[in-house]
């Protein structure tokens, strides 16, 4: 009997865990949204719960202040990209940024992230900040392309790990001052272009791919293709068709690093016929 009832409880206890769980998934989902559309000063506790369509105790049993709230968006950004594709080294910097480009275009999450860059002396630590973050994140891929002899020689890793970082966050904003950050990976990808050359010797930096970015990004934005988002992509050239950067000798992969807000936080219109 004992063994019965302890067993019961078990269950209770994991569904109560797991209903605690959804409330605080959507919970950041409606925070995301708020701070998305409201910016951090514009934001309130009220105004989330109302979203997420909770009671203010629920969203207290949960987070504390609307600080917490923009410090757990902020601080889980790099949880959010993963590549669709293994990588080391180079490419594995190269594809995560170009992964978060993709899909800041619709995760809300990434795209509070972006918004509350700025703001984030209210409730991060200059030493957790996203910069900071995602600096870490390609300075370790640089230090692995560096074993593996990917980088030119005397190449200094946390220097193009910061330039990453701030071209990165420069993109963003821009792009969404100008195109609603439509051709964010556009510019990502025009970014490496620009710095592969000067990091890494023509073996490592050739950029030539059969493969289209329409395709990678069809598993970068969780599976959708690029005729289900409304693109076109048929292998014209355009932005939704180019081809990808990729470290020599590798199988295709993208063209674009990680940088704030993701790495923080659009020009070129498609060009097709």
């Amino acid at each position: 009997m004992s063994k019965l009832i302890s067993g019961v409880h078990m269950a209770v206890r994991a569904v109560k865990q797991e209903r605690a769980a959804r409330t605080r998934a959507a919970l950041i989902r409606a925070a995301a949204e708020v701070f998305g559309e409201y910016g951090f000063a514009g934001a309130s506790v009220a105004r989330i719960a109302e979203r997420a369509g909770l009671t203010l105790g629920a969203v207290y049993f949960h987070f504390k202040s609307k600080e917490e709230l923009a410090r757990e968006i902020v601080t889980a950004q790099p949880d959010l990209v993963v590549p669709p594709q293994d990588s080391q080294g180079l490419q594995h910097a190269i594809d995560t940024t170009l992964t978060w480009a993709y899909q800041l275009l619709e995760n809300p999450v990434l795209q509070a992230g972006a918004r509350l860059v700025m703001d984030q002396e209210h409730f991060v630590p200059k030493s957790e900040n996203s910069h900071q973050q995602w600096m870490g994140i390609l300075l370790r891929d640089f230090q692995d392309a560096q074993k593996r002899r990917e980088l030119r020689a005397g190449v200094d890793a946390e220097a193009y790990a910061r330039l990453i970082v701030s071209a990165c966050t420069g993109a963003q904003m821009h792009a969404q001052l100008e195109t609603s950050r439509s051709d964010l990976p556009e510019r990502v990808e025009e970014a490496w272009q620009c710095l592969l050359p000067a990091l890494a010797p023509p073996e490592s930096s050739r950029s030539c791919s059969s493969a289209r970015s329409g395709e990678w990004r069809h598993e970068a934005v969780g599976g959708r293709r690029p005729e289900d988002r409304g693109d076109r992509c048929h292998g014209c050239g355009g932005p939704a068709c180019r081809p990808r950067p990729r470290v020599a000798g590798r199988r295709p992969a993208v063209g674009a690093g990680r940088g704030q807000g993701g790495p923080d936080g659009a020009a070129r219109r498609d060009r097709h016929g």
